[in-house]
Order: structure tokens, then sequence, then C-alpha cells
């Protein structure tokens, strides 16, 4: 499974210069943070995910990755107008895949996934998450019971 766990065919996956990748990602990440990104957080996120697809370039399947992220930008940038709940859910559908994913442990990657919405328990063995939200959500219900 390829990082964020999205698989979509695309046409014509060709290399990609380091540029436009840096350039989708921030696109990415910035919908998602919902803030910009450093120069020095571009460059990083930029090399871990080059790396993360094992080459020095971003051919083949870090395109076909690549695009399925841009894809999501508009959904994202719609939904932060929508209702909280919903971008939580959007969240732990990106979040969730790479969280147990051994190439992204201590990556910048991960923590800007996380930065939005902490993960604070963590089941290796189910590959479930609970974030902050989630915690504070089920103490809500459990005083409302």
């Amino acid at each position: 499974m390829g990082l964020l766990g999205f698989v979509y065919s695309t046409s014509n996956a060709d290399e990609r210069s380091t540029q436009a990748v840096s350039a989708e990602l921030s696109s990415f990440f910035e919908a998602f943070l919902d803030r910009r990104l450093s120069a020095s957080e571009r460059r990083k996120v930029t090399e871990e995910y080059i790396a993360y697809y094992g080459g020095d370039t971003c051919e083949d399947s870090c395109v076909k990755y690549l695009e399925q992220l841009r894809q999501l930008v508009p959904r994202i940038r719609g939904n932060l107008d929508q209702a909280e709940n919903h971008n939580l859910l959007a969240r732990h559908v990106i979040t969730s895949p790479t969280y147990f994913d051994p190439k992204l442990q201590g990556s910048l990657i991960l923590r800007l996934l996380n930065e939005p919405d902490p993960v604070l328990v963590a089941d290796p063995k189910s590959k479930r998450l609970m974030t902050e939200k989630d915690v504070v959500a089920l103490i809500h219900i459990l005083v409302f019971q």
C-alpha cells in the first residue's frame, strides 16, 4: 500500500520534477492543515515523499499517489466550511493508513498529518486510532449517560 493508502489508476504516469512534487504536496498539506507550510517543511516533505518511493525522482507509483492527493484538495477545502464531524472523518481516512506505516515513523509527513487532531490511542494489532477529538467526544458521551 502506498503513502496515504490511496490506490487509483492514472494514465500516462510520467516522471515529475521535484518542484512539481513540492507544489502538489504543499497544496495538499496547506488544505489539510489550513495553513501554509514553511520553506523547510515544504523541502522536507518533498524529500520524504520521493524517498518513500525509493528513488531520487518521482516516477510511476509516486506520480499516481501524487495525482490522488491533488484530487483530494478541492474536497478538503470544500469541507472546511462544513460540519466539524465531516472533517474528523476525512482526517481519519487520510491519517489511519499512514500511521502504522514503518517507513513513515518519525517523519514530518506523519507529524503534519497528526497536527490538526493528534493521535492519542493507537492499537497496532487492529490498526485502530483514537485522536484527541475522538477521546473528547467519548468523554462527552460518558458524561451525558
